[in-house]
């Protein structure tokens, strides 16, 4: 089945540096030894009526570069002054103007083929943030489609939506630290989501390490759940997949000998929770749900749940530390190599001036591709530090004013008069992504490193 062309560096050529070398020093030799052989007067086809000495240097230069390209071709002018030295050329006098020409050829072709591949490595990084914004817009997207028909359906019997459940849930996994005991707490908030919009009357939550090994320990439950054994084959396959696996028995897998189905025996489905990186963070094995439950539209809910989830405890395993650094880390890399604008804004918030809801919401005013950290400054104010990437100065003044009208139309005051001081500082590139995030923490009088 043929693949779409996407632009990557992958689709660059990547050999070793001695394969580079030998393939160099065979395409620069191939021509004169062909010479050798069948016209020994002239081995460099200096009589042609075309100079097919420059087809070495040219394509080395479009597969490799200038490097490649100009050695080669300086490698044949070496060469054709040795074979005149020894009267082996063919011509009385050294041909400089076809020197000159092959040094030429291979310079232009070289440079012509860097340029293309630092345009590429730029396209591949752009590339790539395009594609994990594409990611999360869609689970936001199947998150907010099925919020809203939960909605339609439990409007009158809850009060919260699971979108607004969600966002709670965003900021309690904010402030957590990842050797925190509260994290325990987390664990019975997101299996009461589960039992309030999955349904689940019976499950048990367990935890998957970071080589994708189940640990048999429940962390959290729902009513009176059994131990699941290690080789539950409803859990293997769970784990295999990184998919909800559900008791369907026409997908269910067979024994190698008698074609017998597996099923599990007190099993009706495991949930994986699963980050937009692909880790799975932890399962919930469910033993007892209602029978409607079992629809293709509540397992799809469960599924974006269980992926929601798997982001939760991402974030709460070091309360956003790691994918902040990590974020600030790539933007600063991508601003020296390849001058990607990307912004640093830390938002202090004074709890006496600010009204009660402004923290929850100003947690959400935040686009998909931000990352942000909660941190606390030493008069204990809140500090929401956020990367913006691919954003400049404009972009990050552009963000501050819609976050500027949405805090008077919802609060009637500005961000300052609500007790939000704003810090900014441009990654762009100018010394290390710590002595930036240093500064920040300075000006908003953050301490410890």
């Amino acid at each position: 089945m043929l693949k779409p062309l996407e632009t990557t560096i992958e689709d660059l050529a990547n050999p070793q540096p001695l394969a580079v070398f030998a393939e160099v020093l065979i395409v620069t030799l191939l021509l004169p030894a062909l010479g050798l052989w069948r016209h020994p007067h002239d081995p460099f086809f200096l009589q042609a009526n075309f100079p097919w000495l420059l087809l070495a240097p040219l394509l080395l230069s479009l597969r490799y570069g200038f490097a490649q390209g100009l050695g080669s071709a300086a490698a044949l002018c070496l060469l054709m002054y040795a074979f005149l030295r020894t009267g082996r050329l063919g011509s009385d006098h050294y041909p400089g103007s076809i020197s000159l020409g092959l040094l030429l050829v291979a310079m232009l072709a070289g440079e012509f083929c860097d340029m293309w591949h630092r345009r590429l490595h730029r396209l591949s990084a752009l590339n790539f943030y395009q594609r994990t914004l594409v990611e999360k817009f869609t689970r936001s997207y199947q998150l907010l489609s099925l919020s809203h028909a939960q909605l339609e359906r439990r409007v009158q019997a809850n009060t919260r939506s699971l979108r607004e459940t969600m966002t709670y849930l965003r900021t309690r996994a904010l402030l957590i630290h990842s050797d925190a005991p509260d994290h325990r707490e987390l664990h019975h908030l997101m299996m009461e989501v589960l039992s309030s919009f999955g349904s689940l009357q019976v499950a048990a939550f367990y935890r998957v390490d970071e080589h994708n090994i189940f640990v048999p320990e429940i962390l959290s439950k729902l009513g009176d759940p059994k131990p699941v054994p290690i080789s539950d084959p409803m859990l293997l396959h769970a784990l295999e997949t990184k998919q909800l696996t559900c008791i369907r028995p026409e997908e269910a897998p067979t024994t190698d000998k008698s074609g017998v189905v597996q099923t599990s025996k007190n099993l009706l489905a495991v949930l994986p929770f699963v980050d937009v990186q692909g880790r799975v963070w932890g399962v919930v094995s469910v033993q007892a749900m209602p029978f409607e439950a079992l629809s293709i539209e509540h397992l799809n809910l469960l599924a974006v749940l269980g992926g929601q989830m798997g982001d939760l405890l991402a974030l709460g395993s070091g309360g956003g530390m790691h994918q902040f650094h990590t974020s600030l880390l790539r933007s600063h890399s991508d601003a020296q190599a390849h001058h990607l604008a990307a912004m640093l804004i830390g938002f202090v918030v004074d709890p006496a001036r600010a009204p009660p809801t402004l923290w929850a919401t100003l947690l959400q005013q935040h686009r998909d591709l931000d990352q942000q950290w909660l941190v606390h400054n030493r008069h204990s104010h809140r500090v929401l530090l956020t990367v913006l990437p691919l954003t400049d100065a404009e972009g990050a003044r552009g963000f501050l004013q819609r976050l500027e009208q949405w805090c008077k139309s919802h609060h009637g005051m500005s961000l300052a008069e609500a007790g939000v001081r704003i810090h900014q500082v441009a990654l762009d590139g100018v010394g290390s992504a710590r002595n930036k995030l240093q500064a920040l923490r300075r000006t908003c009088e953050i301490d410890g490193d």
